[in-house]
C-alpha cells in the first residue's frame, strides 16, 4: 500500500496536535468524473495519441462540454464577467503561457492520468500531416481526420459558446478546439487576452486567436507510450519469464493466482522479501514460503497490528487492527488473489484505495481518496514503462499522477 500503517499513525498524531479544524469542513471535496483510460487513445502516426471523443462526451459524434480557457468546468454563460480569470479592475489575469497538463487543464483534471490539452505544435502537426475530409456521421457534421498510418478520428463541428445563454454559435458549421497555448506574437510577446484554438469549417482550417472567456470544445491527447501489454509498453525491454518445469509456456499475471497475501503488494511467485524504494524511504517486507506476510522492516505482524488480525477462509488478512476501537487496515481480494480495495482508518487519518488491473493482470491505475483530518482531493496514479523480472514482478515503473507529476518507483525482490 502507498503508506505503511506506522506512517499513518504518526501522521494522524501529528495532525491531531497541529489542528482542530472540523472534519466536515476539511472533508469537503468535489466528485470527479470517471477516468478515461489512455488505452482508448487513437494512434494516428503522430507524436502524440488523440482521444476518440471530446471531453464531456461518450461518443465521437457527441460535442461534449464547452470550456473557457483555463477553466475546468462547463457553465451556463461564457462572458468576461463570468470568466474565472477576469477582474473588472485589471481585465484578464495572467495564468500561464502554456497550461497543457497543469491543474488549469480541463482534460487533465476531468479525465486524469496523462490526458491533457494538445499544444499549438501538436495541433499544427494534426493539421499538416493528416488528411481532413468533411463528412457527416450519424447526422453530425464534422471532419474525419486520417493520420499517416491510416487511423482516424472524427471532430464534430460543434461550434462554440459566447455571451448567449441558449445558443451554440456556428453549430454544425464550425469546429473550435482549444490548445494549451496563449497567443504569441512574432515579436515574442504574448497576448494574455487570447489563447490559440484549432478551428475549421470545410477544410483543415488553422490555428487562430480566441477570447479566453469563450467556450470551446476540447479533444485531449496523451503522450503515454503505446502499450501492447500494460506491464511491458514499448520501447522498454521486458525480460521474458522462464517456463516452469514441464510446461511449454508461462502463465500471464492474469492467469496466476497470488499465493497467500502476496496480492496485497502486487507480488507473485516464490517471493522471500520485497523492498520498496521511493520518496518515503525504503520499506522491506518478508514472506514465508507459502506467500504469507511475516515482517515489515524487521517487525512481526503482531507488532504492526497489536490488537489482532482477522483472516478469510484462505488464511489471508482481511483486517489488521491497531487498537480495540477498530482502527486499522482492510483488504478486499479478487478471484486471482489480488487486492482491489484497501481501506485504512487510523484515528483521524483515512484513506480509500481502488485498484484497476489490465487484461494481462498488471495494475493499470490506482485511485486514492484521502479522508479524515488528512482529507484532500481524490487523485489517480497511472502506471507505465513497467520493467518486470523473470517471475513477472515489476521492479521499476513510472507513475503519472493527477497533479501532473511523474515519478519513478523501484523495488528489489528476493526469492526462495
Amino acid at each position: 500500500m502507498k503508506h505503511s500503517i506506522l506512517s499513518c499513525m504518526l501522521t494522524a498524531i501529528m495532525l491531531l496536535a497541529a489542528t482542530s479544524q472540523s472534519y466536515a469542513q476539511k472533508n469537503k471535496k468535489e466528485d470527479l468524473l470517471p477516468f478515461v483510460s489512455e488505452e482508448n487513445a487513437v494512434d494516428l502516426g503522430l507524436s502524440v495519441r488523440w482521444a476518440p471523443f471530446n471531453v464531456g462526451a461518450t461518443s465521437p459524434e457527441a460535442y461534449g462540454d464547452y470550456f473557457a480557457w483555463g477553466e475546468t468546468k462547463p457553465k451556463a454563460l461564457y462572458k468576461p464577467d463570468t470568466y474565472r480569470w477576469f477582474q473588472k479592475s485589471t481585465g484578464v489575469m495572467e495564468i500561464g503561457k502554456q497550461i497543457s497538463g497543469t491543474k488549469l487543464d480541463a482534460a487533465r483534471v476531468i479525465w486524469r492520468g496523462t490526458w491533457r490539452l494538445p499544444t499549438r505544435e501538436e495541433c499544427t502537426e494534426l493539421r499538416d500531416k493528416c488528411k481532413w475530409t468533411l463528412t457527416t456521421r450519424n447526422g453530425v457534421k464534422g471532419m474525419l481526420v486520417t493520420g499517416p498510418n491510416g487511423n482516424s478520428i472524427f471532430l464534430p463541428s460543434g461550434g462554440y459558446r459566447k455571451d448567449d445563454y441558449t445558443t451554440v454559435r456556428a453549430d454544425q458549421v464550425r469546429g473550435e478546439y482549444w490548445t494549451g497555448n496563449l497567443v504569441q506574437y512574432d515579436s515574442g510577446n504574448f497576448d494574455r487576452d487570447n489563447a490559440v484554438k484549432l478551428d475549421f469549417v470545410d477544410n483543415p482550417g488553422g490555428l487562430h486567436a480566441g477570447y479566453r472567456f469563450q467556450g470551446c470544445l476540447i479533444r485531449a491527447v496523451t503522450d503515454a507510450p503505446v502499450v501492447t501489454s500494460s506491464a511491458a509498453p514499448a520501447p522498454t525491454p521486458v525480460p521474458t519469464p522462464k517456463p516452469t518445469p514441464g510446461s511449454t509456456s508461462v502463465p500471464s499475471a492474469a492467469q496466476t493466482v497470488a499465493r497467500g497475501e502476496l496480492g496485497i503488494f502486487d507480488l507473485r511467485g516464490p517471493v522471500k522479501s520485497c523492498t520498496w524504494i521511493n520518496e518515503w524511504g525504503n520499506t522491506t517486507r518478508t514472506f514465508d514460503a507459502q506467500g504469507f506476510w511475516k515482517t515489515m522492516d524487521g517487525k512481526a505482524l503482531n507488532a504492526i497490528f497489536p490488537s489482532g488480525i482477522k483472516r478469510d477462509a484462505k488464511g489471508r488478512i482481511v483486517k489488521g487492527l491497531v487498537d480495540s476501537e477498530g482502527n486499522g487496515e482492510d483488504y478486499t481480494y479478487d478471484a486471482q488473489g489480488r487486492v482491489v480495495k484497501y481501506f485504512s482508518h487510523v484515528y483521524d487519518a483515512i484513506e480509500n484505495e481502488t485498484t484497476r488491473y489490465g487484461a494481462d493482470g498488471y495494475i493499470l491505475q490506482r485511485r486514492f481518496e484521502p479522508g479524515g483530518m488528512d482529507a484532500g482531493e481524490p487523485y489517480t496514479e497511472t502506471y507505465r514503462n513497467v520493467v518486470v523480472d523473470k517471475h513477472g514482478n515489476w521492479t521499476e515503473r513510472k507513475v503519472y499522477s493527477t497533479d501532473a507529476s511523474i515519478t519513478v518507483q523501484k523495488r528489489t525482490i528476493t526469492y526462495y
